[in-house]
């Protein structure tokens, strides 16, 4: 039997492990918009790691924002 995790459970936190409580999406100077990532910490913390993060991999960085999950 493996460790990885298949069906439903692959994408379910573990016991211990915090739920993802935002996912942060991009907009760039193209128009493109994307979800960049989930988020589990302050909705503050996500935008501004996207902003940094979207410079860094070369992205156009409009628009950052969050939505609750």
């Amino acid at each position: 039997m493996s460790n990885q995790a298949t069906g439903n459970s692959a994408h379910q936190p573990r016991e211990g492990f915090m739920a993802p409580t935002f996912r942060i999406f991009v907009r760039t100077a193209e128009g493109a918009e994307f979800q960049a990532f989930t988020w589990c910490r302050d909705e503050a913390s996500g935008i501004a790691r996207a902003w940094r993060e979207g410079c860094e991999f070369g992205h156009n960085v409009a628009a950052v924002w969050a939505e609750a999950i």
